[in-house]
């Protein structure tokens, strides 16, 4: 799962997808006015603020409002666990979304979405957002 690591907040509501699950602390990309989770090499839209899923959604099956944590690229930083091993050494590089995950960022290659600002350990980061709407 991803967080914010700095204290400013750009909370947004947008239109969600219908019937698709949505998890706290997902990458979110945009797509014809609607969200959806985050896929490698395309442009990210926020950070995913709440939970959607048929079990605690009352209106999982119809599109409606989410909220969503926006960014500025130039300073907004979040902490995030890693797919591979992150090093010291790929500090300053970038990379994408997990397939596998829109919570996780994958550094086991090159990427387009995300540049690695802090290496804390083998499987936790700091990123900043490179590629935005």
């Amino acid at each position: 799962m991803a967080s914010r690591n700095n204290l400013i907040e750009q909370i947004k509501t947008l239109t969600r997808t219908a019937s698709t699950d949505f998890v706290a602390g997902q990458f979110l990309k945009s797509v014809s006015g609607q969200v959806l989770p985050l896929t490698a090499t395309v442009a990210v839209e926020g950070l995913c603020l709440q939970d959607v899923n048929a079990g605690i959604t009352p209106n999982y099956a119809v599109e409606s409002d989410i909220m969503v944590d926006g960014f500025d690229k130039t300073i907004d930083r979040f902490l995030v666990t890693v797919t591979g091993t992150a090093t010291k050494a790929m500090e300053q590089s970038n990379f994408d979304i997990s397939a596998g995950s829109a919570s996780v960022i994958d550094v086991s290659a090159p990427g387009t979405q995300f540049k690695l600002e802090r290496f804390i350990s083998p499987t936790l980061c700091e990123f900043s957002v490179l590629l935005t709407s």
